[in-house]
Parts: structure tokens; C-alpha cells; sequence
């Protein structure tokens, strides 16, 4: 749901934390009690916002909710090879190399290694709790400029890596996987990867593309 951003700000940074114990009066709500479900605390604070409040948040850059205590959030955060926003991070070889690898252990500790470094960042307030990685377009063009960022042409090569890299980045080893150390968007899903071609005499730029292909090749390449 896209109000998982709203909970995502209030626990984006120690330091601006309305679940934390000096934010009175929000951290005895019931959308600050981690006991209760994830739906439980999302059904509680969507009561309690006005419907204006609701609305600008179902966007990229969610408001600040004043009435709540929560900070203004943004899902703009990206983290394929390393997390971009912030200071000192770990920059790890780009996917087309290490998918190149066929190595899940190597990918596994790269997404946890990162998620690491997300949470660090999370909580000295300088990222957010989500993220556009991995990249799992593919490879089909060698003239597409972002093939660096996947990590092949072969989709079960980009669905094993995108597993070992998703578990990696949210299952938190200090706990047992129990909590998400940073969440994980796999981009581009499904038929995006045309960065430059003509279709029916239609010429698709670097800023749009053409999702228009054939049942076999969305069997073959993409589902």
C-alpha cells in the first residue's frame, strides 16, 4: 500500500521519531505499538488523518502530516550498487559485472551489506527506508544505456539474482530476518528495457517506451 510511506517516516530517523518515548503524544498510539500488525497500525492512522492530509501522500514526495508528528518523506532513494543518497557509502561493482559472477552468495552479501548501510543512514536521518533496487530490466539491447545497472540479458539469471539480492538487502542477520532492514523495490518489472526504437512509426526516446510486445516474448523474457 502506498501509505507504507507514512509508517516508513515515522521510522526513518531516531532523531525526528514520533514512536519514540519523548515524542509525546504520539508514541503511545496504537500506530506506534510495534506488537500490532503492520494492517492494524495502517488501519489506526489512516483514521486519524483528514483526507487532504491523505492525498498528497499517495505520490513519490509524501507531506509532512503535522497532526501526527511525522516528517515529510520521499521513496526517491536508490541503491542497485551502492545507496546513492548518502555520505561515505560502500560503492560496490555495478549488477552486469557481479550478475556476470553467477554467484548468489556474493549477491546475497552485497544486498545485506547494503541494507546495512541503509539502516545506518535511516537512522542518523539521512535516508529513507525504502529503495528503487534492484534493477531488473534486461540486457536485450547492448546499445541501451543503462545495461550496467542489471545484471544480464537472461531472465533466470535476473530472477535468481533479484531473489538473493532482495533477501540480502532486507533480512536483518542481527535478528533472524525478523524486522526489514531496508525494503527493497525491484524496477522496471515487466517490458521496459527499449530505450531508443521505432514501433508502427512511432519513435520511443530515452523518456518513454513501448510496452508493447508479443505474448511469447512476455512469457519468455519477463513472467
Amino acid at each position: 500500500s502506498p501509505m507504507m510511506s507514512v509508517l516508513a517516516s515515522a521510522s526513518t530517523s531516531w532523531q525526528n521519531n514520533p514512536c519514540v518515548d519523548t515524542a509525546a503524544p504520539y508514541h503511545k498510539q496504537p500506530w506506534c505499538d510495534a506488537s500490532l500488525s503492520i494492517d492494524e497500525r495502517i488501519t489506526d492512522m489512516l483514521g486519524r488523518m483528514s483526507l487532504d492530509e491523505k492525498i498528497p501522500n499517495l505520490n513519490t514526495a509524501g507531506v509532512e502530516i503535522k497532526s501526527l508528528g511525522l516528517s515529510a518523506y520521499n521513496w526517491w532513494e536508490e541503491a542497485s550498487s551502492g545507496v546513492s543518497g548518502g555520505k561515505q557509502t560502500t560503492k560496490f561493482a555495478y549488477p552486469i559485472t557481479t550478475g556476470m559472477s553467477f554467484n548468489r552468495t556474493l549477491w546475497r552479501l552485497t544486498g545485506r551489506q547494503i541494507g546495512h548501510e541503509a539502516r545506518a543512514l535511516m537512522n542518523a536521518g539521512q535516508a529513507g527506508s525504502s529503495f528503487w533496487a534492484p534493477v531488473i530490466n534486461l540486457a536485450r539491447e547492448p546499445r541501451w544505456g543503462r545495461n550496467i545497472e542489471v545484471p544480464g540479458e537472461d531472465p533466470y539469471l535476473v530472477g535468481e539474482y533479484a531473489e538473493a539480492f532482495v533477501t540480502g538487502m532486507e533480512r536483518a542477520p542481527e535478528d533472524g530476518g525478523a524486522h526489514i532492514q531496508a525494503s527493497a523495490c525491484c524496477k522496471h518489472y515487466a517490458a521496459n528495457s527499449m530505450e531508443h526504437a521505432t514501433e508502427g512509426g512511432q519513435t520511443h526516446t530515452r523518456h518513454d517506451f513501448s510496452a508493447t510486445i508479443s505474448r511469447r516474448d512476455l512469457v519468455d523474457s519477463y513472467l
